[in-house]
């Protein structure tokens, strides 16, 4: 055979290859997508049919027994998750995040209409060392969540990545709500992706205490990773900001929202960050923290 007879035939193989790839990724997502569609809908009824039949029977049959249905109730929906959690995995694919365990577990802690649901579906992945946790998830996925998100959240990933309400939604606890005072500017890992860190905190109000977490993401091709842990050590409020933060205080006692004075402070600790002693090491720990994504 021809040397370039051969190499169209090689060329072509490893089209299809690709193609095959793309096609498997494809339905693996359609498949989830559906699967989880179904069971929030099942999940739905069920939740309101529960409500009635526990006040019922804890009426009528005692706590024990009202319990007990609920039990049972908790227990098919752990196995719904287990099985998104299955799917999840072979979407994903193993990944090798420095310095985190192997073994991952879904995102989503309900499926039901309460208030923990409605999470970014993808796997959270433990760090063995520290209090360091990613989530991994792919853009096909993001994008399907993004178009439900809340109307807050950004509809465009690259906007959505850098945005402190979809960190909120995607992990962020119940009643609490993600806040970014300061992006740090860090390098994207080995073998390219677009990158982003922030300095921020997760609070039920506005707060006025200096941020204690750092928050990055990368995208990478068609996977998806965000990165939280918590600062290896305490920063401070540059002087500078101390009286804007004692006035966002005033309001905040006065009003219950300390509004534009809150939002005039956290601008200017972050434009007043990088003079800070602690500045060098919290970017350098941010960088590392976007480094642990695998090459």
């Amino acid at each position: 055979m021809p040397h370039i007879t051969r190499l169209i035939l090689g060329v072509a193989v490893a089209g299809i290859g690709l193609q095959s790839d793309h096609a498997d990724a494809h339905s693996l997502t359609e498949n989830y997508l559906a699967t989880r569609d179904r069971y929030v809908v099942e999940e739905a009824a069920s939740f309101h049919a529960i409500e009635t039949e526990y006040r019922e029977m804890k009426i009528k049959y005692g706590a024990a027994a009202a319990e007990n249905a609920m039990i049972s109730y908790r227990q098919k929906e752990q196995q719904e998750l287990v099985e998104l959690q299955s799917q999840l995995s072979d979407i994903v694919g193993q990944q090798d995040l420095v310095g985190f365990e192997h073994q991952a577990k879904i995102n989503l802690k309900t499926l039901a209409p309460n208030i923990e649901f409605g999470r970014l579906d993808g796997l959270i992945f433990r760090s063995g060392k520290d209090d360091a946790q990613a989530l991994v998830t792919t853009d096909a996925i993001l994008a399907n969540w993004l178009s439900t998100a809340d109307p807050g959240v950004p509809r465009d990933i690259a906007t959505a990545l850098k945005s402190e309400l979809f960190i909120t939604f995607a992990i962020g606890a119940p009643d609490m709500r993600t806040y970014e005072f300061a992006e740090l500017p860090v390098m994207g890992p080995t073998g390219g992706g677009m990158s982003f860190a922030a300095l921020g905190t997760e609070s039920a109000d506005e707060t006025l205490d200096p941020p204690h977490e750092i928050y990055a993401s990368v995208h990478r091709g068609s996977t998806i990773y965000l990165l939280w842990t918590k600062l290896s050590q305490k920063i401070s409020t540059a002087p500078a900001c101390e009286a804007m933060a004692q006035r966002a205080m005033q309001d905040l006692n006065r009003r219950g929202d300390a509004g534009q004075s809150w939002l005039a402070y956290r601008r200017c600790f972050a434009s007043h960050m990088k003079d800070q002693s602690f500045y060098a090491a919290v970017l350098q720990q941010a960088q590392a923290l976007v480094n642990r994504v695998p090459p």
